[in-house]
C-alpha cells in the first residue's frame, strides 16, 4: 500500500492515491489537498524500506524510509503511518509518530 501511494504520486494519479486512504480515516480532505500541492513539483518518490513497529489483525503502525528526488537533489526522511484494514487491504488511517515509540 505504501508503494502504491508513492507510485500514484509519481504518476500524478489522484484516484490511485486517494484509494490508499482508509475511508474512515477522516484524512480524505487533507490528503486531497496534499496531493494537489505535491504534484505541482517535479519530484519522484522512492520507498526504501517499510518497518512494521506494531501490528494486530486490523491495524499496523509502520515507519517508512523514503527518498524524494527533485531538481535540487535527494532528501531522505522517515514517515510514520497508522494503517487499518479496509476489507482485505491495508490503507492509511493516520500519519505521524505515536507517543511512547
Amino acid at each position: 500500500m505504501v508503494n502504491e501511494n508513492a507510485s500514484a504520486l509519481n504518476q500524478k494519479n489522484y484516484e490511485a492515491y486517494i484509494a490508499t486512504v482508509h475511508p474512515r480515516s477522516g484524512l480524505t480532505e487533507d490528503m486531497t489537498q496534499l496531493f494537489f500541492y505535491l504534484v505541482q513539483f517535479e519530484t519522484q518518490y522512492f520507498i526504501d524500506q517499510v518497518t512494521v513497529l506494531e501490528q494486530s489483525d486490523s491495524e499496523a503502525y509502520v515507519m517508512v524510509q523514503q527518498r524524494i528526488s527533485d531538481l535540487g537533489g535527494v532528501v531522505s526522511s522517515n514517515v510514520f503511518y497508522t494503517l487499518a484494514k479496509d476489507g482485505s487491504r491495508w490503507k492509511i488511517m493516520g500519519l505521524g509518530q505515536k507517543s511512547g515509540l
